[in-house]
């Protein structure tokens, strides 16, 4: 795949298979990350499995990638490819141009995500 910049305006997560049904089941587990209740959910695409956990703790919902959940932020994150961990949680204010989407960068959707991916 090309390294060149762009920005993804899909629909679906970039490499995302949209054929494929996503089954997302929380587990009843919990436990503490940073200091935070976190709660414990499995999700199933084909073969894939990502386990994640979040908390409803932090007046935010999100991801290092992205909208991952709609029920909190995620501080772990497991599965075959990758894994995370958060190490930090910060709060502090920030300036409407820190979270701006990126200019001058060409825009891409999922076909162009796809063509691009398979090269």
């Amino acid at each position: 795949m090309s390294r060149e910049k762009y920005l993804y305006k899909g629909k679906f997560a970039p490499g995302r298979d949209t054929t494929e049904t996503s089954v997302s089941k929380e587990t009843g587990e919990t436990r503490k990350i940073l200091g935070y209740e976190c709660r414990k959910v499995v999700a199933t695409r084909g073969k894939t499995v990502v386990t994640y956990w979040y908390t409803t703790a932090i007046p935010a919902l999100g991801s290092p990638f992205g909208a991952m959940s709609d029920k909190g932020v995620v501080l772990q994150m497991d599965s075959e490819p990758l894994s995370f961990k958060a190490d930090e949680v910060r709060f502090r204010k920030v300036a409407a141009s820190e979270v701006a989407e990126p200019t001058g960068l060409p825009v891409i959707y999922e076909k162009e995500y796809a063509e691009l991916k398979g090269q």
